[in-house]
């Protein structure tokens, strides 16, 4: 018992930031989007398994730099926004993403990783224009654990939790495609609503 507390109390603490987006998430990801331009939550170590045009790292921190200073708009993203016990980071990461998706910056699309499924409870009450529930995103629950990386390529215990991944699509045509390549990517992890 005290080892799973233990497990669980890890894989909520901001000890580490060290729990990398499994390869088969990052696979779905560029399946979507086409491209990941942005890694926003990384390091040069994790940014080899994602391959994002651009990261940033603890001392470009994503919280307190702008995400497209010299950029054009219309990027992708792929975001696994740090944890902490409280999900104070997930939510400002989140209001800082979904501001950018909705202002155009991130307006070729976004997958955003959840770790648990208490991020969507943590993300609705979060104030943010958009929550991950909006009708406008497509979601995909896993129906099996998936480990998260504890170095590129190195999947770690599973989790005690499901995950899920959220898409914010691109505009236009082009988001309709995304959501049609989200289901089915996504169809075999889980349910897709």
């Amino acid at each position: 018992r005290r080892a799973a507390i233990d497990r669980h109390a890890a894989q909520h603490s901001s000890e580490t930031p060290e729990w990398g987006t499994p390869k088969l998430i990052v696979d779905i990801a560029r399946a979507v989007l086409g491209r990941i331009d942005l890694d926003p939550f990384s390091s040069a170590e994790w940014n080899e398994t994602v391959k994002a045009g651009r990261y940033f790292d603890e001392t470009a921190n994503a919280f307190d730099t702008h995400w497209f200073a010299d950029s054009q708009p219309n990027q992708t993203a792929l975001v696994n926004p740090p944890g902490d016990r409280r999900g104070a980071k997930a939510k400002l990461a989140w209001r800082i993403t979904e501001s950018h998706h909705r202002e155009g910056w991130l307006g070729g699309g976004v997958i955003w990783v959840m770790f648990n499924l208490g991020q969507f409870r943590t993300l609705q009450l979060a104030g943010a224009m958009r929550s991950p529930l909006h009708p406008d995103f497509l979601r995909c629950v896993t129906s099996k654990r998936i480990p998260y990386d504890t170095a590129p390529g190195v999947p770690g215990p599973n989790p005690s939790h499901d995950s899920a991944l959220v898409l914010l699509p691109a505009r236009g045509a082009r988001g309709g495609v995304q959501c049609a390549i989200f289901r089915d990517a996504c169809r075999e992890l889980g349910e897709v609503f």
